[in-house]
């Protein structure tokens, strides 16, 4: 989508000037000169970020790459509980049982 189109969907809480501040600060990253679904998010998180928990302009690259690290983990998670579904009971069984004796939580394979 364009930058039009962004700020469109974004609503009315944005402007070119802001939305051309994330992106010199590289706190949204758009492909070339086109948007994705996933700027849209960013662009929000990242007003959240400032105006409703007022993260000021040096710690928002901190706090956008810890959860960048955190949406990542979260990601190889899903893909290391989709590889377990799919060995034999027997090895699920064993690999959930090893997580919760390490972990001393409950774990789910949800």
């Amino acid at each position: 989508m364009t930058m039009e189109e962004l700020l469109e969907r974004l609503g009315g809480n944005f402007d070119r000037m802001t939305l051309e501040e994330y992106i010199t600060h590289a706190w949204v990253r758009p492909a070339g000169k086109r948007f994705e679904d996933i700027d849209v998010a960013r662009a929000r998180l990242v007003h959240q970020l400032r105006h409703d928990m007022k993260i000021g302009d040096d710690a928002m690259d901190i706090v956008l790459h810890l959860l960048d690290q955190l949406y990542g983990m979260h990601e190889r998670m899903r893909i290391l509980k989709h590889a377990i579904r799919r060995q034999p009971r027997s090895v699920q069984a064993e690999l959930w049982e090893f997580l919760i004796e390490e972990t001393g939580d409950e774990v789910t394979d949800a």
